[in-house]
């Protein structure tokens, strides 16, 4: 799927004038920005899950440092 974007991404920007591409580049850089957060956001939301759910079950002592977790 990534070689089908590049390839499609390389045919458009043979054909758009600098200022059209100037406009592209803000554009891709701040899809990329967005999917990043919502990657991470949906990372920190698993993990808490988990962290509930194994919690629930007995699985993890909070009393022990090594099972507190990293995002709070």
């Amino acid at each position: 799927m990534l070689r089908l974007i590049t390839r499609k991404e390389e045919k458009l920007q043979a054909t758009i004038t600098e200022k059209q591409k100037e406009l592209f580049s803000r554009y891709t850089d701040a899809v990329r920005e967005y999917q990043t957060m919502a990657e991470y956001l949906l990372f920190q939301n698993r993990f808490a899950r988990h962290q509930d759910y194994a919690r629930s079950h007995g699985r993890i002592n909070d009393d022990q440092p090594s099972s507190r977790t990293l995002l709070g």
